[in-house]
């Protein structure tokens, strides 16, 4: 087992440093009611790797154009997903979620449909949906793991400010939120856009999605005090589902490290909301009695 474990140390390295960064992303986008749109821009990544590897195997193109394309590919259709998705619900009085699920049952259909076209995508399909955090390279595991820690830093450096932000968008609404004038605003959705395109190609789209909204999910139902504590808990439910969910797929080898860990962080927060509140009453007035 500690074989094994030094063997993908800098995929597991790279999952427990990503997973974080992703749930407090995920925190502050459900918090702007944008959900379902960044469904939307993970579904629309997913579909350009799959059409850019699909091109490039075809021309038997190299190592690097097989790493490169995708990506580049993947951030080009993500950001039309995004600037699409924006016109299409701009000033539209109909529900955002019913363009935004449209958009994405559209998207999906489009990645099947390339999948089709190349036959040899069939097994990359899988892959860029469930994910497997074992299949990382060295290279790829280095840099998600130097994005997910300098997402950390600036997450913990600028979180009042994120949070303030996030908060004003809540309340006020988006064109209110869009009027500011600090740079807040743009780095956030750049660091948004770039944990998605990387996240998406290298880890899988259910990986993605579940560290951005399960933690967040969880946080809310568990009725977490105050913003700090909400975003800590995503923080370290993530974390820490990503290390349990991917030891144990190392140890019952027939269980796929990604949907492990979602089911993991699943467990784990479900857990903590039944001790929560199987708390008397009475040991909550005595804890806060007791003198400090």
């Amino acid at each position: 087992m500690i074989a094994l474990v030094l063997l993908y140390k800098w995929a597991l390295l790279c999952g427990v440093l990503l997973a974080p960064t992703l749930a407090l992303v995920g925190c502050h986008l459900a918090a702007r009611d944008k959900a379902m749109q960044t469904l939307c821009v993970s579904q629309g990544a997913s579909l350009g790797v799959l059409l850019a590897m699909g091109v490039l195997e075809s021309f038997e193109a190299g190592p690097a154009a097989l790493m490169a394309g995708p990506f580049a590919a993947a951030a080009v259709f993500a950001a039309l997903t995004y600037v699409g998705g924006e016109r299409l619900v701009a000033q539209r009085q109909a529900s955002k979620t019913t363009f935004f699920t449209s958009v994405f049952a559209s998207l999906l259909a489009l990645g099947y449909l390339v999948s089709a076209l190349f036959p040899h995508l069939e097994g990359h399909m899988s892959q860029i949906f469930f994910g497997d955090v074992s299949t990382l390279s060295d290279g790829e595991a280095v840099v998600g793991s130097a994005l997910g820690l300098g997402g950390l830093f600036f997450l913990w450096a600028y979180w009042r400010e994120v949070s303030s932000q996030s908060f004003s968008f809540a309340i006020f609404g988006e064109l209110v939120f869009l009027r500011g004038r600090r740079p807040g605003p743009r780095v956030f959705s750049a660091l948004a856009l770039l944990l998605l395109v990387f996240s998406v190609q290298v880890m899988g789209f259910l990986f993605t999605v579940g560290c951005l909204f399960l933690p967040t999910a969880l946080g809310k139902i568990l009725a977490n005090h105050g913003i700090r504590s909400h975003l800590v808990f995503a923080a370290v439910a993530a974390s820490v589902s990503t290390l349990t969910g991917f030891l144990v797929s190392l140890r019952f080898s027939r269980l796929p490290t990604v949907p492990t860990i979602v089911v993991t962080l699943l467990a784990l927060g479900t857990a903590a909301i039944v001790v929560r509140r199987r708390e008397s009453p009475e040991a909550r007035r005595a804890l806060l009695r007791r003198p400090s």
